[in-house]
């Protein structure tokens, strides 16, 4: 008999796709009806080489179901046996942003809206009613803010500190920042904001190229001035996330560490967490008696399907 560990693992990714049917009533989530198999099951599909799964996963749900997501909080990964090896499939909250008429294919022949509680009598597999059941515990009333060290700039020259200002992407740093426009794509990024540093602007400028926006400059999360006055880029990021869009912000290693650990009130973060270039975290952010706070948290280690990929994502809630 084969050993099913030895054999490489099988990458998939989708999400819980959900949409109100009417304004303030609960939310409805997608099935889909696979007649290979006759069963009813969340949209998912395997990761395309060269793909990363939060991509993968709003590609996915748009080619089983028509419709174009945005992913929201990390919901889980589930494990099991698959084509004689083993497979992992992460799950996101997805949002419809748009749900055109569903239109019948050879891997899904239907598709149906129903509340969480119909849903999780009809599927069919006891993993996806799992996934449901994280669906349920997230709030969805929350906005997306994702904070990303720059991509790689080659190295820093601590003596001069205007040439630093002008420090530009190398070769490594324009492939992630080009993966970065993929990822914000994924979360429905509409707003970009970056620290006052060329390579922080230049971590964003695919995005922006592919939103037709600029990215606005941040002097409060540039690290020396954050440095001087880390409450004013803590102000400043709360500002943000208020806007009611999915914001991208653009900051430095001197600067992220700190200002998620505080704002998340996680201190391990400060250490735990090793903030690469062109990492993010994906905050979901909701309204408390205390004002916007992150109610979860999710870590992306690379915007490129490389080995920090072999693991599961960090996800965290509160």
């Amino acid at each position: 008999m084969s050993d099913v560990s030895s054999r490489q693992e099988i990458r998939a990714a989708g999400g819980v796709l959900w949409r109100h049917a009417d304004e303030g009533a609960e939310p409805l989530v997608a099935l889909i009806h696979r007649p290979h198999y006759d069963d009813w099951t969340l949209p998912k599909g395997k990761v395309d080489p060269g793909e990363i799964p939060p991509v993968a996963a709003v590609r996915e749900i748009a080619e089983e179901t028509g419709a174009r997501a945005e992913l929201g909080p990390f919901l889980a990964t589930v494990h099991y046996p698959a084509q004689g090896s083993s497979k992992r499939v992460d799950y996101w909250a997805a949002w419809a942003a748009s749900a055109p008429e569903f239109v019948p294919n050879d891997e899904v022949d239907l598709l149906e809206w129903v509340t969480v509680d119909e849903a999780h009598k009809r599927l069919s597999h006891d993993l996806d009613r799992e996934v449901l059941d994280a669906f349920r515990a997230v709030r969805l009333d929350v906005e997306t803010l994702i904070v990303v060290r720059h991509a790689s700039a080659g190295t820093r020259d601590t003596a001069d500190l205007e040439a630093d200002q002008r420090r530009p992407l190398d070769e490594l740093g324009l492939a992630q920042a080009e993966g970065l426009a993929h990822l914000g794509g994924a979360f429905g990024v509409s707003r970009l904001h970056a620290s006052d540093k060329l390579r922080c602007r230049q971590t964003l400028d695919p995005l922006a190229q592919l939103l037709e926006v600029e990215a606005v400059a941040e002097p409060s999360l540039t690290e020396e001035p954050f440095a001087e006055n880390p409450k004013a880029g803590l102000d400043r990021l709360r500002e943000l996330a208020q806007v009611g869009h999915t914001t991208m912000v653009c900051s430095q290693g001197g600067v992220i560490p700190q200002l998620v650990a505080e704002w998340c009130e996680t201190p391990e973060f400060a250490t735990a967490i090793d903030v690469a270039k062109a990492s993010a975290w994906v905050l979901s952010v909701g309204k408390t008696p205390s004002g916007p706070k992150p109610l979860a948290a999710q870590f992306i280690a690379s915007p490129l399907a490389d080995e920090t990929w072999e693991g599961d994502i960090p996800h965290f809630s509160w």
